[in-house]
C-alpha cells in the first residue's frame, strides 16, 4: 500500500486558486475526500483538515458575533449612531426632563426634548403625561410607549399605508 502524504500548505495553495473560486475551501476538501475515498490514510488526513476548517469557521463566526455585540454595547444601536451630538445630549437629558415635568405636571421640557429630537407631532398632554408616568426611568421606553399609544401600533411594526424607504 502506498503512503499518501497530506500536501503542505504551500502545495495546497499553489494547487488551489483562492480568489476565483466561489466555494469555500472545506467544500473543495470534502469533494476531494470523496474522490479519493480509496486512499485511506490520505483521506483520514483530509478529513481532519476538513473538521479543523469547519471548527475554525464556527470559531470565527462566534468571534465576529462577540465583537459585534461588544461594539453595539459600547457604541449603541445603529439608530443611536445616526443621531447628532446635540440629539444624543437631548436623549441623555430626557430622563431628568421627564422627572421634572412629572413633578410640575406640565410637559414643557419633554415637548422641547421631543422637538429637539425631531418629533414635530402635536401630541395631546394626556397622552404625553401617561407615557411619561409609565416609563419614568427609561427614555427609550418612554418613546416606545408614546409611539405605541399615539399610532396604536408598536414601532417594530410597519404602520398601515406606509411604504418602507429604500
Amino acid at each position: 500500500m502506498e503512503k499518501y502524504k497530506m500536501p503542505t500548505v504551500q502545495q495546497f495553495l499553489t494547487k488551489k486558486t483562492i480568489g476565483d473560486k466561489k466555494e469555500p475551501v472545506w467544500i473543495y476538501l470534502e469533494r476531494e475526500m470523496k474522490e479519493n475515498i480509496h486512499k485511506k490514510p490520505y483521506n483520514e488526513k483530509v478529513g481532519r483538515w476538513l473538521k479543523f476548517l469547519k471548527e475554525l469557521k464556527h470559531y470565527q463566526n462566534l468571534e465576529g458575533k462577540r465583537k459585534l455585540k461588544r461594539l453595539k454595547s459600547e457604541v449603541g444601536p445603529t439608530w443611536y449612531c445616526e443621531l447628532s451630538d446635540v440629539q444624543k445630549q437631548v436623549l441623555n437629558d430626557l430622563k431628568a426632563n421627564i422627572h421634572q415635568d412629572l413633578i410640575e405636571d406640565i410637559p414643557r421640557r419633554t415637548r422641547k426634548s421631543l422637538s429637539d429630537l425631531g418629533v414635530t407631532l402635536k401630541i395631546p398632554k394626556s397622552l404625553l403625561m401617561k407615557a411619561m408616568k409609565d416609563s419614568i426611568e427609561d427614555p427609550g421606553i418612554f418613546i416606545w410607549n408614546l409611539y405605541n399609544s399615539y399610532y396604536k401600533v408598536p414601532p417594530s411594526y410597519l404602520r398601515p399605508g406606509k411604504v418602507p424607504i429604500k
